[in-house]
């Protein structure tokens, strides 16, 4: 570097970063010496509180131990951030798109794969729904969270809000099929595979308000010879307690594609994580359709406690008004620089199961 040049502007920078973990190590320098360091932090969930330290030594034991060394662009030129917050907003959603994040967890085995005929089945379910949505502009990222909050109020409104309740419907049950088909018949399973899955049909109950016999009619719309024994049996499980399922179950269950969604996505986690970590994945999408993966996710982790028989679907909405205010406040709350948003994609596309 020239000796007469100015010195380059100072910014935050990520020191060490434990992307799974949710914890870094941040300090106030110029790009390219912590040496120049004038002030070091460390930031961890489950709070992401802010505790100042004394000197960047721990952030030097950090990354020489199993902490990433920092965050660089493509050029290896360290990342500058405006303020503390938005290595906050980093920290968060490196911590989600690890998979350790709600609705997010640990990947495990690959899903069982389903007919090849089933997304274009899902598209035609789809498009008769569709057909009596209003059409709906996503609010795009530099909207912020108020923009945000609005589009999401407004599924809650009488008249979308049944447009939701249907695409949602209509995807629990396509991911039903493909587990369903993606294997031996039910009794053969493995106990955990079988147990997943009637875990899975019971949620489906829970978070659509749902009776069995509604349940049933609808699901045989993908599945004709659907075993009535086998779906009623799901159902008494579920009732009596004997497979309530954690939040985990949206990483076993598989997740039906539509055209155009990308073929690494093989969970149902898969296609929330993409839209927690990513700050463009909702302006992205299409139609509400595109959404149905992460809405069922989000009725999910916020399902109320059941006992005994279920409400009917009158109850849907106030649900519904829950669950989309949760997802509000997992999605991404401040836009990164540039570098840093294509950093945590890039991140995002290597967690997605490989493509088989």
């Amino acid at each position: 570097m020239d000796v007469n040049s100015p010195p380059p502007p100072q910014g935050w920078h990520v020191d060490a970063w434990s992307v799974r973990d949710g914890m870094a190590f941040a300090s106030y320098r110029s790009p390219d010496a912590i040496t120049t360091a004038t002030s070091s932090v460390f930031i961890g969930v489950p709070g992401l509180d802010v505790v100042p330290l004394g000197s960047v030594s721990p952030a030097l034991w950090a990354a020489r131990a199993s902490f990433q060394d920092g965050l660089h662009d493509a050029d290896g030129r360290s990342i500058a951030f405006d303020d503390l917050g938005q290595v906050r907003e980093l920290v968060r959603r490196g911590f989600l798109a690890g998979g350790l994040g709600p609705g997010a967890p640990e990947t495990g085995e690959t899903p069982r794969g389903g007919p090849p005929d089933l997304p274009a089945r899902l598209d035609g379910a789809f498009r008769e729904t569709l057909l009596h949505a209003r059409r709906m502009e996503f609010p795009g990222a530099a909207g912020g969270a108020a923009q945000r909050d609005e589009f999401f109020r407004s599924l809650c409104e009488p008249g979308t809000s049944e447009v939701v309740y249907e695409l949602v419907r209509t995807f629990a049950l396509a991911v039903v099929t493909l587990w369903r088909h993606g294997a031996a018949p039910l009794h053969e399973w493995p106990v955990g595979d079988a147990e997943d899955l009637l875990g899975w049909t019971g949620a489906l109950f829970s978070v659509l308000w749902l009776h069995p016999s509604d349940a049933l009619e609808h699901a045989r719309r993908f599945d004709a010879e659907l075993d009535v024994h086998e779906f009623f049996h799901a159902w008494r499980r579920w009732e009596y307690g004997a497979a309530a399922p954690p939040n985990a179950l949206a990483s076993a269950a598989p997740c039906p594609t539509r055209a155009g969604w990308d073929r690494r996505i093989c969970r149902l986690s898969d296609k929330l994580l993409v839209l927690l970590a990513m700050d463009s994945a909702l302006e992205r999408m299409s139609d509400l359709g595109d959404l149905a993966p992460a809405i069922l996710s989000s009725l999910i982790a916020t399902r109320p406690p059941i006992s005994g028989l279920l409400p009917y679907r009158d109850h849907f909405r106030e649900h519904l008004r829950v669950a989309l205010e949760w997802l509000s406040n997992q999605l991404p709350q401040r836009r990164l620089p540039d570098a840093a948003e294509q950093a945590i994609e890039q991140f995002v596309r290597d967690r997605l199961t490989p493509a088989h």
